[in-house]
């Protein structure tokens, strides 16, 4: 599979949210209407920005997937969520890569056969790359990250600055 590198999308998605944050908190209609304005514009970019990772997505699931998919917007916020997580700089993220089962639950054993899920892995190097999309047996974990060295002593000079 090809690199598809999301960092445009993941500052779309996170105007996206901005701007329903505050469609929330405002009650002027003439800023309403602009920020409904700025969100469709947002969405729409969004949507052409994604094809390639939607087409990579279809590929893997197939026709004949119904159940534990993902789409963009999943991939996108994940990688957010793993961004905030951390709390460090671009720089010292080099070389940190993460496995994402979206899907990541445990299942009873009274539950027959092995559930499969949409996964994907990411890479950082200037940006946030997906290297890979599969399907495979769902795990318990949501997130398997591995940080590069400068990425564990960022995390622990900033784990050590909060306390």
């Amino acid at each position: 599979m090809k690199k598809i590198n999301v960092s445009k999308l993941i500052d779309l998605r996170t105007r996206e949210n901005d701007i329903v944050y505050s469609l929330g908190m405002n009650h002027f209609d003439f800023t309403r209407k602009n920020l409904q304005d700025q969100l469709a514009e947002i969405r729409a970019q969004f949507a052409a920005e994604s094809e390639a990772l939607t087409a990579a997505i279809a590929a893997v699931e197939g026709p004949r997937v119904s159940v534990r998919k993902i789409d963009a917007k999943d991939i996108v916020d994940d990688l957010i969520a793993i961004n905030d997580y951390l709390g460090i700089t671009k720089k010292a993220m080099k070389g940190t890569t993460v496995h994402v089962d979206h899907n990541a639950q445990a299942f009873p054993g009274a539950y027959k056969g092995t559930p499969e899920s949409t996964q994907f892995t990411a890479e950082f190097t200037s940006a946030w790359f997906i290297t890979n999309i599969s399907r495979d047996t769902c795990t318990r974990r949501k997130y398997n990250l591995q940080l590069s060295e400068t990425a564990k002593e960022a995390y622990l000079l900033n784990a050590e600055s909060l306390a």
